[in-house]
């Protein structure tokens, strides 16, 4: 883990929100281009914004990495919860299916930002954020864990499924995981398909 401190500013006006918007857009692209040679004054110019502006809310480069990395987990949280709590699945009644789609749904958006999530993989560990990711999964399997007893009408106690769904979204994040780092900018969907269906066949609700 690194020793540089993480610090960063929450924005709490609607200006200091759209600063720190457009460095969070700039900072994915800057930061999959090449996280080594990325600065802050880079970061700042595709922003759009004063280099002064960038370090009023973060330290330094790990301190925008570290905000890009937990936004955009946070992020890809609430699409899910969005798209749970909206009923925008087709339900069968099979909740295996159910999961097999809230899944693509995650890759939908992982597509276009493989690059990203290489450096956040390998640098958001190195920047201690593992533990904190960690918690943020255990919430979204307790949410996931609730909606899907509610909806299947799973005689199961909560924390069971939440278990069993945690385990399978670590065994997901896995093997999206393996496939930013080592495949660089490739990805095909079609090649996770039936790495996903292995994963989601050992989920055994009842």
């Amino acid at each position: 883990m690194k020793s540089t401190k993480l610090i960063w500013k929450t924005p709490k006006t609607a200006k200091a929100k759209e600063i720190c918007d457009a460095i969070y857009i700039a900072s994915i692209k800057v930061f999959s281009e090449n996280y080594e040679t990325a600065n802050t004054n880079k970061i700042a110019q595709i922003a759009g914004v004063n280099i002064s502006s960038l370090y009023r809310y973060f330290e330094n480069k790990e301190a925008v990495l570290a905000y890009t990395i937990m936004r955009y987990i946070l992020e890809s949280r609430d699409l899910n919860l969005e798209v749970i709590s909206q009923d925008k699945l087709i339900y069968s009644n099979e909740p295996k299916e159910f999961i097999s789609q809230l899944f693509q749904v995650s890759i939908d958006r992982y597509r276009k930002d493989i690059l990203f999530l290489k450096v956040m993989y390998i640098e958001g560990g190195r920047l201690g954020l593992t533990e904190e990711i960690f918690r943020i999964r255990e919430g979204i399997a307790e949410d996931l864990a609730r909606h899907m007893i509610d909806k299947y009408n799973l005689n199961l106690d909560i924390q069971v499924a939440q278990k069993k769904i945690l385990n399978l979204l670590n065994n997901f994040m896995g093997l999206i995981q393996g496939y930013a780092i080592f495949n660089q900018a490739v990805f095909d969907p079609n090649e996770l398909a039936p790495l996903i269906e292995n994963v989601v066949s050992g989920l055994k609700l009842d």
